[in-house]
Formats: C-alpha cells, sequence, structure tokens
C-alpha cells in the first residue's frame, strides 16, 4: 500500500514536471494549405491559410472574441485557375458553417482569373461563437473551397518566421475588418454608361458539362461577368452570386474566358468594359 501511494505521488510529480511545460509552450500560430484542383475542366491554384499570433496583435478586433484568419492565393501553373470566393467555407467540428467576415486585402475583388504566378490574399474575422458556429482551437476547423478541404494543424517557429517574412506588414497595417462580409457577395454592377453598342458574341464555345455534374444531376444557371477589352478577346471572367455547384462555376468561367466578342463601342470608338453572360446547365436528359 505504501510502494502504491509513492508510485502514485511519483506520477503526480512528474506529470507536472512534463505536462506544464509542454502546455506553457503550446503554439497559438496554425495553418493548413488547400491545392484547389478543378481539372480536367479548369486549373489548379494553391491555398494557404494561416492563424498567427502577429497578426491578431496588428490589427484593431472587433468586440467579439474570435481571431484573424490570413488567406494567400497563390497560381502556379496558369493553367485556366479561377477564384470562386463564394464557395469558401470554415466548418467547425460540429458542423456548423461560417461564410461571412472574409475581406480582400489590398485588391478590390478576390475572384476571377488567376494568371501565373499570381498571388492574391485577404482577411477573414473568425468569432469563437456565433449561432450554430463555434469552436475553441483552430485545429477543430476546417477550410473547405469547393470540393476540397483542409484540416488546420499548429505551425511550428521556423515556419511561422518564414510565414511572417513574405506579409506585407504596411499593407496588413491599412486593412480593416469586416465581420458581416459575405463570401457570397459580389460588389457588382453594369455601368450605364459602358457602351453605346454593347460587345457581340463572335465565336464560341458551349461550356462542357463537367462528368460527375452529369452523374449527380447537378443543373441551374451560372452568371458569369467577362470583361470584355478594346479587341473583342475577354481579359477576366468571375462568377455574382448562385447557387449553382463549383464544377459548373468552373466550367462556365474556363469557357466564357475563350470566347471572342465583337467589342463593345462608345462615341464610335471601340471600348472595354463587363457584360453580364447567364449560362444554363440544364437537366442531363436534356443535353
Amino acid at each position: 500500500m505504501r510502494l502504491q501511494l509513492l508510485n502514485t505521488c511519483l506520477f503526480v510529480v512528474l506529470s507536472h514536471l512534463f505536462v506544464l511545460p509542454r502546455a506553457a509552450a503550446e503554439t497559438r500560430d496554425f495553418y493548413t494549405r488547400i491545392r484547389a484542383n478543378d481539372a480536367p475542366v479548369g486549373g489548379r491554384f494553391t491555398i494557404f491559410a494561416y492563424f498567427l499570433e502577429d497578426v491578431d496583435a496588428r490589427l484593431a478586433l472587433p468586440e467579439e472574441p474570435g481571431r484573424v484568419l490570413l488567406l494567400v492565393f497563390r497560381d502556379a501553373n496558369g493553367n485556366g485557375s479561377f477564384l470562386i470566393p463564394g464557395d469558401l467555407a470554415l466548418e467547425d467540428g460540429r458542423g456548423g458553417k461560417l461564410t461571412v467576415g472574409l475581406t480582400p486585402l489590398g485588391e478590390g475583388r478576390l475572384a476571377g482569373f488567376l494568371d501565373k504566378n499570381d498571388v492574391r490574399r485577404a482577411l477573414w474575422w473568425v468569432p469563437r461563437s456565433r449561432g450554430e458556429w463555434g469552436w475553441t482551437s483552430p485545429e477543430e476547423l476546417r477550410l473547405v473551397y469547393g470540393f476540397d478541404a483542409g484540416p488546420f494543424l499548429p505551425l511550428d517557429s521556423a515556419d511561422r518566421d518564414k510565414v511572417a517574412g513574405r506579409i506585407s506588414w504596411g499593407r496588413l497595417d491599412e486593412a480593416s475588418l469586416d465581420p458581416e462580409a459575405d463570401v457570397h457577395r459580389l460588389e457588382w454592377t453594369p455601368d450605364p454608361h459602358a457602351f453605346d453598342q454593347m460587345p457581340e458574341i463572335k465565336t464560341m464555345k458551349e461550356p462542357e458539362y463537367p462528368r460527375a455534374a452529369r452523374q449527380y444531376d447537378l443543373r441551374g444557371t451560372v452568371r458569369v461577368v467577362a470583361r470584355v477589352n478594346e479587341s473583342g478577346t475577354v481579359d477576366d471572367a468571375f462568377v455574382v452570386q448562385t447557387a449553382a455547384a463549383h464544377q459548373l462555376k468552373v466550367a462556365a468561367l474556363v469557357a466564357v474566358k475563350k470566347w471572342v466578342f465583337r467589342p463593345g463601342r462608345r462615341n464610335n470608338r471601340k471600348v472595354a468594359g463587363d457584360v453580364l453572360i447567364p449560362i444554363l446547365f440544364a437537366e442531363k436528359e436534356n443535353r
């Protein structure tokens, strides 16, 4: 009995010796990475996401408890990749989903064509608790983009220093968080004075209906905004709010990017501008 008591006391002492220092050194920096793969219809790009104490300390945070997520979108292959912010979400361990709080960092908008080696950034205010949403550690969260997802893992000090060295802190100092900015909300309104004569489609190829979309009978209308230049080609394209599946959005964007138009005109001169193109993906039996 005395030996058992001695072993118990020794275990408690050793537990305090080894557990407490590890808890004191526990990281508050976390990361995830998603290789967004829209092949074979579209391209591939990478999403990096970081919870960093240094970023939290740098910004004016909302009053509710939470943390800032720094997002970096980087294209490496230049193969027709498109970023669709409306297909981003954060999920907690209980099935809750967060789709508000995303704010572009330095760019007017995130959406659109990602050229080779293009980089775009955003901040995401992630509250600790809101409605059915809640978490205590980032390790409970997943970042979701379309059909891809990544869990958050602790970031060690060496990798944290590398990430910090790539952050444009001056741009970060000028940033402001919008806790209510919806990922689906893409500010775009047609300019009534952009054209006297609208661009007209000259050559087009019907969007490819992705095999998986056919298999699951996914359908809907994708509303694409195409930025048509003075030569009639499409410089950029992005999706405005739509409930269509991710694969259909990608297929629509890839197709429209290759269309050729008769350029729009204003004051009898060719001009660049945006046009809205609704693309219908109908039931598979009707195609």
